[in-house]
């Protein structure tokens, strides 16, 4: 009976700068489905100053504690990107959506995907946004155990 979901964050390249030095302080929220709670959601540890993060960092999802109301199959993976702020509220830097149906999940799989940019940082960093903004990804391995 496979129970979890493992999702294994390896890392992200070319995030948008969002603070004051040109870097960011990343770190990502990964949620199953749409509703969000402690058995669907869980965060990453933070890196500091880094556009091109390598988290290396397990997320277990318990599928049993998470009380789906659907199968795997029929749930969205949310991996959320984030910028830790000290003094105000933390900016999303981007985000990206996997719908799980076309998945396979008989062994682990490695996959390498693009970013989804909110507009509000592509116009913070225009300059960022014509060169990295089709650049920018997250690599994640996805294994249930």
């Amino acid at each position: 009976q496979m129970s979890k979901l493992v999702v294994s964050l390896i890392s992200a390249k070319n995030l948008p700068p969002a603070d004051k030095n040109g870097k960011a302080d990343p770190y990502v929220w990964v949620r199953l489905g749409e509703e969000a709670s402690d058995n669907t959601q869980q965060k990453s540890k933070r890196l500091n100053k880094t556009l091109n993060p390598e988290w290396n960092e397990d997320i277990t999802i318990d599928l049993s504690e998470a009380d789906l109301k659907a199968t795997l199959k029929d749930l969205t993976l949310h991996l959320f990107v984030w910028d830790y702020d000290k003094l105000s509220s933390d900016d999303p830097l981007g985000r990206f959506d996997l719908e799980l149906k076309d998945v396979d999940f008989s062994s682990p799989i490695t996959r390498t995907d693009k970013i989804k940019v909110g507009s509000a940082v592509i116009s913070e960093h225009p300059d960022w946004a014509a060169e990295n903004k089709e650049k920018c990804t997250i690599t994640y391995k996805l294994s249930l155990v």
